[in-house]
């Protein structure tokens, strides 16, 4: 019996390890945009077009709180500048709780839906945190219903379109990479190369043993005397250098 409920967990275990590993995570291609392997969403149709929010000092749904929120590009209310999301409680006081540059798209485990998090650090070291579920519906209008704090620091807040909706089709992310990047990983993958095949050589050919199957070990081993001795050489021929050339 306790050897069959043993078997029994290890199974409810492993379904539901399978499980999670099969759910896909939405790639971040930009502060209103992501991607799955066949999918997308994009919600940057609903930015404010005027230095105002779409939504600005909306309450949440306790009356503490008013919360103003533009997707995709940043906006300044009261003391909260360039930010995604701003929080006015009512002593008049604003909060920055988020900007556009930290936005992170994942998955909200509690309702399952696909979230958006700003996140903002203040002046006395207090990182608040805003996430925004993506909700996706078929009927027209957006909305926005904010949920308000819940720990300390962490307000949520629900996003209700058809943009949130994820569309076929996935969208290819550019990386790019610098000339320098190209050639830091060219000498390094030579470099390994070359002990790869020293080694060998010098093993298999040349029967070294202990130190002497590094590849020209001697040079290697006198190599930073080298480097030294130039940087010495370089420093004393330099104008600002002791030594100098003789006078006639």
């Amino acid at each position: 019996m306790n050897r069959f409920i043993a078997v029994a967990t290890v199974l409810f275990l492993w379904t539901n390890s399978v499980c999670v590993l099969a759910v896909e995570v939405c790639t971040k291609t930009g502060p209103c945009s992501c991607t799955y392997s066949d999918k997308h969403i994009d919600f940057s149709s609903l930015a404010s077009t005027t230095s105002e929010p779409k939504w600005k000092d909306t309450y949440d749904q306790f009356y503490n709180n008013r919360f103003s929120y533009n997707p995709c590009k940043p906006f300044t209310e009261g003391t909260c500048v360039n930010v995604a999301v701003c929080q006015l409680n009512n002593a008049g006081q604003y909060f920055e709780c988020g900007s556009q540059e930290s936005a992170n798209f994942l998955l909200d485990q509690t309702s399952g839906l696909p979230a958006v998090e700003y996140s903002k650090t203040d002046g006395t070291g207090l990182t608040r945190y805003s996430r925004v579920l993506l909700n996706c519906i078929t009927t027209e209008g957006d909305a926005i219903e904010i949920q308000g704090e819940g720990q300390t620091g962490h307000y949520g807040f629900k996003l209700n379109s058809k943009k949130c909706c994820a569309i076929a089709g996935g969208v290819t992310i550019e990386v790019s990479i610098s000339v320098g990047s190209v050639l830091v990983i060219v000498f390094f993958v030579l470099l390994i190369v070359y002990l790869i095949a020293g080694i060998i050589f010098q093993k298999f050919v040349r029967k070294a043993e202990g130190k002497e199957i590094l590849p020209n070990f001697s040079f290697w081993s006198g190599f930073p005397s080298l480097v030294r001795d130039g940087v010495f050489f370089i420093i004393r021929r330099s104008p600002g250098g002791k030594a100098g050339y003789s006078n006639i």
